[in-house]
């Protein structure tokens, strides 16, 4: 028994033979590498719709430009001759010679004919109080610190206010001495005497400081509510 030559060929061998029998597809060009334009993360303009054949107030908006920019021009002139008047009207209130009234009336002249204004004999500025001996004498004044004194300053407070390097206070509490004793449950604090009761003894001890008869309270060193 004979076999052929092509018997014992693999299945991969009889389906990817070379070249291909199966006719190739064509492979598309390389797309180009700048597909979008430099500001493509910027919308583009859409481009009004105009009933004319041509925008004819062109030469209207150049010379409107022109002129915007003339009147930036003398805008910052103006800025100029105020400061450099400012200056001119400084130096000639400081100069020794003639007094401030007709100082002051000269440039109140300059300044207000110019602009066709009715002129106005300059008034000089008088005292609030016009008497030979002046101010009159300053009146007795309480002071704040000894007006009245705010009943809200305590020298208990509801809530502590942060210090710096404050001593510990005494604690009269017993250490306890059992393992047992000291690792036992206990109740915590509840709400209500964390935040009303607490602030329920701030305002007793607050009304006991005013009562009678306590002097040695009230003679405390240092105490801002004495």
């Amino acid at each position: 028994m004979t076999a052929g030559k092509d018997s014992f060929t693999t299945v991969n061998k009889n389906d990817y033979t070379w070249p291909y029998p199966k006719p190739l597809t064509s492979r598309p060009s390389q797309p180009p590498q700048r597909t979008k334009p430099n500001n493509f993360y910027v919308s583009k303009l859409v481009e009004p719709y105009c009933h004319c054949d041509a925008h004819l107030y062109d030469p209207q908006m150049g010379r409107y430009r022109m002129l915007a920019k003339k009147e930036n021009m003398l805008y910052k002139e103006l800025d100029e001759l105020n400061n450099q008047m400012a200056l001119l009207s400084g130096e000639v209130l400081d100069h020794p010679c003639d007094t401030d009234e007709v100082k002051m009336e000269t440039i109140y002249q300059t300044d207000y004919t110019k602009r066709g204004l009715n002129l106005v004999k300059y008034r000089k500025l008088q005292a609030d109080i016009d008497s030979p001996v002046g101010v009159p004498v300053k009146t007795e004044a309480v002071g704040i610190g000894q007006g009245y004194r705010d009943p809200h300053i305590y020298r208990y407070h509801a809530f502590p206010r942060p210090s710096i390097d404050v001593c510990p206070g005494v604690i009269f509490t017993r250490t306890p001495t059992l393992v047992d004793e000291w690792f036992a449950p206990r109740t915590g604090i509840s709400e209500y005497q964390d935040t009303i009761s607490k602030t329920g003894v701030g305002i007793i001890k607050s009304r006991q400081q005013y009562s009678e008869p306590l002097p040695s309270s009230r003679r405390r060193h240092d105490d801002p509510c004495l």
